[in-house]
């Protein structure tokens, strides 16, 4: 068995089968000025969250080539994210809750929740990770 999550090798499998790559994007990553975020789209209760929001969405794109990835804690092993595009400042996703948070790259579309590999107090063996390569098995 393939080390990581069962949806990292599901997701490898379709980029072989298909030809498209979900991993690395063509166009490079955005480096111009950050737009304000605006709370008033899809997502008007995301605005509950605007400080941490605000200071992520700061920071600049830090996924898919022009999204920011905003986290805050929701609580003992839980955070909640959401997505504002750097460039226009819509907040394009919002409530994606994890309990072991997220991998994500600048320059890559694909965004793993509670990625197998994350280090945490949880037994490794309910995260679809091969009793073999779990921590401490």
């Amino acid at each position: 068995m393939k080390k990581g999550s069962s949806c990292e090798n599901m997701l490898l499998e379709r980029m072989k089968t298909s030809g498209v790559s979900y991993d690395v994007l063509d166009e490079a990553v955005y480096t111009g000025q950050v737009a304000g975020v605006r709370f008033d789209g899809n997502f008007p209760e995301a605005k509950m969250f605007q400080t941490k929001i605000r200071e992520a969405a700061q920071q600049g794109a830090n996924f898919a080539g022009h999204y920011t990835v905003a986290t805050w804690g929701c609580g003992s092993g839980c955070q909640r994210h959401a997505v504002v595009d750097a460039q226009s400042g819509d907040v394009i996703s919002f409530g994606i809750t994890t309990e072991m948070g997220l991998k994500y790259y600048p320059n890559s579309r694909i965004l793993i929740t509670n990625p197998a590999e994350t280090p945490a107090f949880f037994d490794a063996r309910a995260f679809n990770v091969p009793i073999e390569d779990a921590p401490n098995a």
